[in-house]
Order: structure tokens, then sequence, then C-alpha cells
């Protein structure tokens, strides 16, 4: 790649500057940001080398104390937090900086207690990165409201702690979501009983949710709706083919905000017209790739930068130009459909949207499980309460009018 970044940087920093212009343009930079970051890179290292500061032991303070110094010097053009941050992660991971772990405290117990937690769940529980997330969560909850978090006593916890949480949650949140609070507090106490930190294993007192299945329908839009949803993207833009080959992908196959983000340019098989999904529980699955799709796909694909080596398939708007994450993608349904005026829903009802349109056509509950790509049929049968045609086959005939 051509240098033309025409920064001149001194002090320990120096050597790196020209890969680091490269990865700034490979991250979706454009060459005037990516100058005024190397500008800020320049005052740091020629800084550093007249403060004596050792890049291979840097502290957070030094940084603070370079911003100080800046500000108190007047020149605050090109320097901010932002500056640095897009620089210093791949200055670290060259080598070039090397950071010295501030001390830990008697207050850092509640954080590393949650980092073993974290590392019991991923590692002896076997869950996903994102249901290990939402677990510390709901742990970190839990303890923040029935314990000073600089002071937290666990052998303290009772049973009247679970109980009183629990309902709580149950006033606030769907049975669904207190469920999940229910089954990660469970596996939190028993991790908590494990380690010695309870004399009793609280997981036995959390109560169980009354919620039976099949008692609800689907929550889904009808066909004209999807129309609509897919008519107000405007595909002048490069906005609007983004987005309208998000929803395709949500409403005709029915893939999870998650899978969306997940999607790479080496899960297009274009030869054989197939997508490879990766799903939940680390599974991978090949589904045929419709032509609509497909073109939906090459023409957002087309608005991208040559250049950027990310591989994502949708990328963030603003650099770094990385892959979206799952709150990324359910944030674009959410303004489409605040566009069109639909009801508001999370993006999980796009693909029971989906699920609909196939029995509505004719399709079987076969059909739709293997869309769905679900492992057990029980989970399909939620949508027979929705196979109209298939319904008015079974009903018997109401005899109450008949004389």
């Amino acid at each position: 790649m051509e240098i033309s970044h025409n920064v001149r940087i001194t002090g320990p920093l120096a050597s790196y500057v020209n890969r680091l212009w490269e990865n700034l343009l490979d991250h979706g930079y454009t060459p005037k940001s990516s100058r005024n970051i190397l500008r800020a890179i320049a005052n740091l290292s020629c800084w550093g080398s007249r403060h004596g500061i050792s890049f291979q032991h840097l502290h957070p303070q030094d940084l603070a104390r370079f911003f100080a110094a800046r500000r108190r010097a007047g020149y605050t053009a090109f320097i901010c937090d932002q500056s640095l941050d897009a620089a210093l992660m791949p200055l670290e991971s060259m080598g070039a900086i090397q950071w010295i772990e501030p001390k830990v405290t008697r207050l850092n117990a509640f954080e590393r207690l949650f980092a073993d937690y974290a590392k019991y769940i991923l590692i002896e529980r076997g869950v996903g990165q994102k249901t290990a997330l939402g677990y510390v969560k709901i742990g970190r909850r839990f303890l923040a409201k029935f314990h000073d978090v600089s002071r937290f006593n666990l052998t303290c916890l009772n049973a009247d702690d679970v109980i009183s949480f629990i309902l709580k949650e149950s006033r606030k949140y769907s049975i669904g979501t207190t469920k999940y609070a229910v089954t990660a507090l469970r596996a939190f106490f028993h991790f908590l009983f494990r380690r010695g930190d309870t004399p009793h294993d609280l997981s036995i007192a959390v109560p169980a949710v009354a919620g039976w299945r099949m008692s609800s329908l689907p929550k889904s839009f009808e066909h004209v709706q999807v129309k609509k949803l897919l008519q107000a993207c405007d595909r002048r833009f490069w906005r609007g083919r983004r987005d309208f080959a998000v929803l395709l992908l949500m409403t005709r196959l029915g893939l999870r905000a998650c899978e969306v983000a997940r999607l790479s340019l080496d899960d297009i098989d274009w030869r054989c017209g197939e997508l490879v999904i990766r799903g939940k529980n680390r599974r991978h699955d090949r589904l045929p790739l419709p032509p609509d799709i497909g073109a939906a796909l090459a023409c957002h694909l087309s608005d991208r930068t040559q250049g950027i080596k990310e591989r994502s398939i949708f990328l963030r708007e603003r650099a770094p130009r990385r892959g979206y994450c799952t709150g990324g993608i359910q944030r674009i349904v959410d303004a489409c459909l605040k566009r069109t005026g639909l009801p508001p829903g999370n993006s999980h009802r796009l693909r029971h949207t989906a699920a609909t349109l196939i029995l509505r056509r004719g399709g079987s509950l076969d059909d739709v499980a293997h869309v769905l790509r679900h492992k057990s049929h029980d989970t399909t049968a939620i949508y027979a309460k929705v196979d109209l045609t298939a319904l008015r086959s079974v009903v018997r005939r109401w005899l109450g009018g008949e004389k």
C-alpha cells in the first residue's frame, strides 16, 4: 500500500507509523481521519519521549497526564480520547504498547467474583458468550440490590433475598424474561456454593415461575404489513439497500438478529446458491439462497468501500468499519418499524412472521422446522395454532344450531 500520510512522528512510536496508517485505512477510516489520528499519536510519542514514558510499561494515568499537559499548553487540535482509542488498540496488537494493570484493591473483589463466574459458565457449563453476559448481568443486578458493592458479604444471603428479588422481577418483566432470570440465578448460586462463598446452596431456594407452553399465539406481521415494511426501504440510497437486505433475510429465511450479524462473505456460496447460517450453540446450517435475497445482498455489497478487509457482510456506518453486533441489527429493525408506523416489536417478531407466511402459502410444519432450523418439532408445534388451513380440515361441524 502506498505510504502517503505525510505525518512526521518522532520518539518510540515512530517505527509503527506506516503499519498504523495501513491498519486505519483497512478499517474504513478516510485518509483525512487517519492523518488526524496519526497526528494525535505523533503528539503522544513526542511527549512520552520528553518525559521518559516507557510505552512498554504504560499506565492509564500516563494518558491522563498527557491530556492534562496538552490542555495546559492550549494544543487541543486532533487530540481527543476517540482519536487515541482508534490507534492504541492496533498499536497494542503490534507490540508497540503494553499496559500495566492497575493494582487490585478490595473494591475489585466484586469484579473478580464475576470474572470467575463468567469463566465458570463459559467453560464448565458450556454456554455461549451472549448467554454468559446475560447471566453475569443478572447476578450483578441481584447482588447490587441487596449488598453494598464495596463491602458485600455473601454469607449473609438467604432465601428471603432470593424470593424477594424474583417477585420484583416478575412484576417488571414478562414471564419469559423472568424464567431466564430464574435459570441464571440458579447457576449463579450453584457457583457460589461450589466455591464455598455461601454456607448453603441457594439454588434450591429460587422459586419456579408459572408459565405454560403453547398458551399464546406467536406474534407476527401480516403479509400486507411485511410488504409495506420492505417498500419503505428507499433503495436509491445505500442505507435503504442495507435495510432491505436485512429485512428480507429475517422475513423470508427467519434469521435471528444474531445470525444476521454473524453473516460473513465466506458464508455465501454464489455458485451453489446456498447460505451458511451460524446459529445458536455454535451450530452451522446451510439454506438455499433465494434469488431475490441473493440480488439484495449483491446490491448491498456493491456499496462496500474498496480495501476494507473486514469479512462481515453488514458493517457499521462509521469507522472502524467492523461488523454489527446483535443490538445493531435490532436497531436497524426498530428504525424500519418506526419509519413505516408499524407496531413496535423486537426483531424476533420477524422470525415468527417468516414461519406464519410459510404456513399461509401452503407450507407444512416440517417446512417451518427446516427453514427455522429447529432441533425439536416441539419448538415448531406452537405455529400449528396459526395454520388455519390445516385447522379447518380437522374442525368438527357445530351441531348446536341444527334441529
